[in-house]
Parts: structure tokens; C-alpha cells; sequence
């Protein structure tokens, strides 16, 4: 596909997505980027919606959960018991269908991605909410096993 071809494709569904976004309330602002084509930022989900310059033909969404740095300490000294937040957590989000990742690592959590990708031939206002609010839900996930963590007192 010519870059321009490419390109235009590009724009005009960055356009679509802003006017569904619009026409369902969110309020999209753009984010400058130079590894994006176009990123807009939406609050409440709080969540980044992007067409990256390497890939051809898909928009990404993503959101994170970042932990203060006291929990990131306790988060990495957890007992076995304690582990299961991750089980519990990693089996929530598979059946959510979203893609995850722990960063830097399981042993030192300084934030959780919770991702999800839709590529342009299967692009309509019903995937992309769908996948907008499968985000959300695994945002859910993520804030309901961390507070049940946190009762438990990070054991």
C-alpha cells in the first residue's frame, strides 16, 4: 500500500473515531506523539486511542493502573497466598479477551497495561465500544483485586 493511500486511510479513521467518540459523549483530546499518527486521550475510561506510525492498519486503546511506590514494594514481597492477586487477576483479563502487561516485571509492579487492538477491516462504532468497555471491565479487574489485596493486607 502506497504511503499515501496509507496515510489517508489513516486520517479518515481517526476522523470516524473522534466523531463516534463524540457522538457517545467522550470528550477526545489529541495527544502530540511522534511514534503516532494520532492519539487522543479520553477521561472516564481514562484511555489513550492510537494509530501508530509502524503498523499499517490498526488502532490500539489502551489504559494502565500505576501503584505508588509503598505498594510497589509490597507487591514484590508478597507470601504465596498473596500471589493469587496475579492468578486471580491474569484469569480475569484472559476472559476479558484484552491483552496485559506487568511492568517492568511480576517481581517488581510498577504499573499494569491493560491493551486491546482492532484493525481497520473489522473497525466499526460496535467493535470499538465493545473494545472501549472491555478495557474498562479489565480496569475493574485490576482495581477490584488490588483492593481485595489491600484488605488482606498484602499478604
Amino acid at each position: 500500500m502506497p504511503r499515501t493511500s496509507g496515510s489517508r486511510k489513516k486520517k479518515e479513521i481517526a476522523k470516524k473515531i473522534k466523531k463516534w467518540l463524540a457522538e457517545e459523549g467522550f470528550q477526545a483530546s489529541k495527544v502530540q506523539d511522534t511514534n503516532t499518527d494520532f492519539h487522543f486521550q479520553i477521561q472516564n475510561p481514562n484511555m489513550s486511542i492510537i494509530i501508530d506510525k509502524r503498523k499499517i492498519d490498526c488502532v490500539t486503546l489502551v489504559t494502565y493502573m500505576g501503584f505508588p511506590e509503598i505498594d510497589q514494594r509490597m507487591l514484590s514481597y508478597l507470601s504465596k497466598e498473596g500471589k493469587k492477586f496475579f492468578w486471580n487477576l491474569e484469569y480475569a483479563l484472559n476472559q476479558l479477551n484484552v491483552m496485559y502487561n506487568i511492568h517492568p516485571s511480576i517481581e517488581k509492579v510498577e504499573r499494569i497495561d491493560i491493551t486491546k487492538i482492532i484493525y481497520f477491516d473489522g473497525l466499526t462504532k460496535h467493535t470499538f465500544f465493545s473494545s472501549l468497555f472491555d478495557i474498562q471491565r479489565g480496569m475493574h479487574c485490576v482495581n477490584i483485586q488490588y483492593q481485595w489485596l489491600s484488605e488482606q493486607g498484602f499478604q
